[in-house]
């Protein structure tokens, strides 16, 4: 760590000399069309450039979103350092920031404009389930670190907003179709006007897909979408969105027994209200209220009595299980209702000469309702609060100072928090060192913290505990420490992003196997939930971007970390184990793209993950180089444009995502859209 910021600090007193000679050219540039630097809010709910903010940040724009030919929301996040991509099932993404992750990711706060979708049932992002449509994305901001002082104990290592398009900016009418491999058939429409001052947009989209080769795990979505925008008075401004989603997907079992082949049902919708006035002297409140509604099903019956999966006869049943009858067990993992209802007001005062500020308050209700997962709970709820502040802090001509806090408290864990601090150096107007360091606590999850999981006979009697919580859970504890370089160059367009750092994760929670709740195959007992995990992870990532036009630029992302975890095998006796491999030492993603003179748009993306064991489920992964393509062209008819675009993904070697069975071999896909205005 140390090395890596004297390497920085050395590399910036080469430049300076250099810089200062170019500042006079790069001042008389300001007009230019890549010097501005791109300003951002989600690190600190302030408004700032990417000079100022506290925190790293990758912008994933529109530009970046349509030459990648990704076809999922998901895969997007391979552009982002740091950050791993892979597929748990062919309808299951996961998206986790430096490793340590098994299928269900709980440390990373998802936001689509401003509202949180982190589900409070297995406490992650259900990606194949958002709601939000690829054609809507405007931008993605990620914030590369913890980000809880201004989100929250989500945000406990990384952030997401995913910012969509203002109805005002898509007027007009849009059809896209997308047809390919693995039987892929995607249609996505949408609809964008005005009546007076109210701007309005609906989108509606359905997706399809096989899954991986030979797994049953293909999916159906279908989704509908409403965003409205409307100014009452010149001060104040209301946005209002809603959305439904619903569809299923394919749960494996197996074809000898034990569990069947079947389908596991979801659907969702959401509200949300957001109110922005304006007060005199450039002051702001915003007022927020959302709510989420989740529903899974997937319950299922094994394929044959008791007696057979035994290998007894049906009369030795009663005598092995205490008076019961052969018959059925029966399962359910994803089972019942999550639900969350938000409400935050956040106050600006005007900005100063020396800063600006953000200070506001919320509470939120969460509530689990599983006859499966909470067997005997029936409902559980947890009702919690906070307070928040960020600052801006001008200390001098090139030093600024970020301060940010936040005091939260639920019925689990009582009183947890976050804090962070970080200093920015200005070495000239374009470029800034900054150095960080921060605190948080993240409460565990409202399933995580009620746990109650048991196989059942078919008569509803309780056989095996599969997953409890045995006890009150302890927060998660993570200590961040890092040093940044950021600068960018007008004149020839190239902005650069590094940082290195060092994350230290106490309590860490996790599953084991104790004895003590004996499972029905008695292998090591069944999984309970304990904080039994300590994970200390260093490294060094950045981006380089050279931006010459709109559709042509350069995009280089790495990370090189190192990781150590220790984690508890067993309860009793207590033992513990070390591992450093739940963290890739190498993540690199290229995208390139380029619009010839015959109108031609040609794009290319190189991602790259080195090899990683993926917790929970997951197997260890080697290596794996992935190269993707994509061709567009656009017509254009009137006041109407046909995009035709061919998609290649890994025009190479199959590897292996998450799984030894989930084979990644080469998809190609056509993609047509029609706009018209």
């Amino acid at each position: 760590m140390l090395r890596l910021f004297l390497a920085m600090l050395i590399t910036s007193a080469f430049l300076s000399p250099v810089i200062a000679q170019a500042q006079e050219d790069w001042l008389a540039m300001e007009a230019d069309y890549f010097s501005e630097i791109p300003q951002v809010s989600s690190a600190t709910r302030l408004n700032q450039s990417l000079l100022d903010t506290p925190s790293s940040i990758t912008i994933i724009d529109r530009d970046m979103i349509e030459s990648s030919g990704f076809t999922q929301v998901a895969d997007l996040f391979r552009l982002v350092p740091g950050f791993q991509v892979t597929y748990a099932t062919g309808y299951h993404p996961v998206v986790n920031y430096h490793g340590q992750s098994d299928q269900y990711p709980g440390r990373l706060e998802v936001q689509i404009d401003g509202r949180s979708i982190y589900r409070p049932s297995l406490s992650s992002i259900n990606w194949s389930f958002l709601g939000v449509e690829l054609a809507d994305i405007e931008r993605i901001e990620v914030v590369r670190g913890s980000n809880a002082p201004a989100h929250g104990m989500n945000a406990f290592k990384a952030s997401i907003n995913i910012i969509t398009r203002q109805p005002f900016e898509v007027r007009g009418n849009h059809l896209e179709a997308s047809i390919g491999d693995i039987g892929t058939r995607m249609v996505t429409a949408r609809h964008a006007g005005s009546l007076d001052e109210f701007d309005y947009r609906f989108s509606l989209g359905y997706q399809r897909d096989d899954g991986f080769d030979d797994r049953f795990d293909g999916k159906h979505v279908r989704q509908l979408s409403f965003r409205g925008s409307y100014n009452p008075t010149p001060a104040d401004h209301l946005d209002l969105q809603a959305g439904y989603t619903e569809g299923d997907n394919g749960v494996e079992g197996d074809d000898a027994f034990v569990a069947p082949f079947h389908s596991r049902d979801v659907d969702s919708h959401f509200q949300s209200l957001r109110w922005t006035r304006a007060l005199d002297g450039g002051a702001e409140v915003v007022t927020h209220f959302h709510h989420n509604r989740y529903r899974d099903n997937d319950e299922y019956a094994m394929q044959g009595p008791l007696s057979t999966l035994l290998g007894v006869a049906p009369a030795v049943v009663p005598l092995l299980f205490d008076g019961q009858s052969d018959q059925v067990l029966r399962f359910a993992f994803f089972d019942g209702m999550a639900e969350r209802y938000d409400l935050e007001v956040q106050y600006t005062p005007p900005t100063g000469d020396r800063g600006g500020m953000v200070v506001g308050a919320g509470t939120r209700l969460d509530r689990r309702d599983s006859d499966w997962l909470l067997n005997g709970k029936g409902t559980v709820e947890d009702l919690s609060g906070r307070l928040f502040g960020n600052a801006e802090i001008q200390l001098g001509e090139r030093l600024k100072l970020n301060a940010g806090a936040i005091i939260e408290h639920n019925q689990m864990v009582g009183v947890f928090g976050a804090g962070r601090l970080a200093l920015n150096i200005q070495l000239n107007p374009a470029q800034v060192l900054r150095l960080g360091a921060g605190y948080t606590e993240r409460s565990p999850s409202l399933q995580g913290n009620n746990w109650n999981y048991y196989s059942q006979f078919n008569d509803g009697t309780r056989l095996e505990a599969l997953r409890v919580t045995p006890g009150s859970l302890e927060p998660e504890e993570l200590t961040t420490y890092e040093a940044a370089y950021v600068g960018q160059w007008p004149a020839t367009r190239l902005f650069l992003d590094l940082k290195a750092f060092r994350e230290e994760i106490r309590e860490g929670l996790l599953s084991i196997r104790d004895p003590e709740f004996p499972d029905l195959y008695g292998v090591d007992g069944s999984a309970i939930v304990v904080n039994g995990s300590r994970i200390d992870t260093q490294g060094f990532e950045g981006q380089i971007r050279y931006q010459h036009s709109t559709a042509n630029f350069v995009a280089f992302q790495f990370s090189l970390a190192d990781s150590h975890t220790r984690y508890q095998r067993s309860v009793n006796p207590a033992s513990y184990r070390d591992r450093d491999d739940a963290t890739p030492a190498q993540t690199v993603s290229l995208l390139a793209s380029r619009k010839f003179s015959n109108g031609i748009q040609a794009s290319a993306g190189y991602y790259r993950i080195s090899d990683m064991l993926w917790l929970g489920e997951g197997d260890f992964v080697e290596e794996y180089d992935r190269f993707d393509v994509r061709l567009a062209k656009a017509f254009r008819f009137d006041s109407s444009r046909l995009l035709v675009e061919l998609i290649g993904q890994n025009l190479g070697d199959t590897y292996e995502e998450y799984r030894h069975e989930n084979d990644f071999d080469t998809r190609v896909f056509l993609r047509a859209s029609l706009s018209n205005w």
